[in-house]
């Protein structure tokens, strides 16, 4: 079988902090004395596979963002996302582009909102809450994240809440009522519209200098508009650091995840990685 070869290029030629660093002294301060963020990546694709013709794909993308000042506590960001591509006929963008011969490279052209959202700190006591449409990236990114190496990223339509307790503990909880996925809004078949979501995320973890983080969790994912991808995924992971800053992630999950348009499968696994570093 011939194989599959892909080879991405991420270049990232402009980019602006997107929050300022002080707090605002009056609402119009806030809403007027902000940051803008701008940010263009050139990514490319080529894909050999068996069965299909060979892909390339060659695309931009340009972002721009505004981030408002801390008032109160309370801030916005917003940012907007164009992807074009400057080969739209070589390579089958998810069947978005009717190029269906060839190899798939998911950086359909879109343009869209991305991010927009209304965000609450207060330091004092440790609490951070967003609501809006967000980013989301909890742990490894191996079950909740944006897939960040496509051109259109993932993003949420939600209600996260982030609390720093006493002794390095930190806890989690976000409610997501839509997946905004990366082939984008345009979309129309079932397989690459975004999930209309009615989905729990919790995540617990602790951290100790001697001992490393301890993190619980558990993704509880309805989808509405997609039954059969729906789960629940409870798991444990740890990471424990050893002599010489060597530090091994251990990652037993259970179960991973149980199919609710099935019967439950219960399922463990495990995954260490041992990171050595000892300069």
């Amino acid at each position: 079988m011939k194989p599959r070869i892909c080879l991405s290029l991420l270049i990232c030629l402009l980019t602006v902090p997107s929050l300022a660093a002080t707090d605002a002294n009056s609402l119009e301060d806030a809403v007027f004395g902000g940051e803008f963020d701008l940010n263009l990546r050139v990514r490319g694709e080529i894909v050999d596979s068996d069965g299909v013709e060979d892909a390339r794909a060659f695309t931009e993308r340009l972002r721009l963002g505004y981030g408002s000042k801390a008032y109160k506590g309370f801030s916005f960001y917003v940012d907007f996302e164009d992807i074009q591509s400057f080969d739209d006929d070589r390579y089958n963008a998810s069947g978005l582009n009717s190029n269906l011969t060839k190899a798939t490279v998911a950086d359909p052209e879109a343009t869209e909102l991305n991010q927009g959202y209304l965000n609450y700190y207060n330091a004092d006591q440790g609490f951070n809450g967003r609501f809006g449409r967000q980013r989301i990236i909890l742990d490894d990114a191996r079950f909740v994240g944006n897939v960040g190496w496509r051109q259109n990223e993932q993003t949420f339509d939600a209600a996260s809440f982030t609390l720093s307790l006493p002794f390095d503990v930190k806890a989690h909880y976000s409610y997501l009522w839509d997946i905004n996925r990366i082939f984008g809004q345009s979309t129309g078949t079932a397989g690459t519209s975004d999930y209309e979501s009615d989905s729990h995320l919790f995540n617990v973890s602790a951290t100790d200098e001697a001992f490393g983080t301890l993190t619980g969790f558990a993704y509880l994912l309805d989808f509405e508009s997609s039954p059969a991808n729906s789960s629940d995924t409870f798991g444990l992971a740890t990471t424990d650091h050893l002599p010489c800053q060597m530090s091994i992630q251990w990652r037993p999950f259970f179960p991973m995840p149980i199919k609710k348009t099935t019967a439950p499968i219960l399922r463990t696994t495990m995954r260490t990685t041992i990171l050595p570093n000892c300069l």
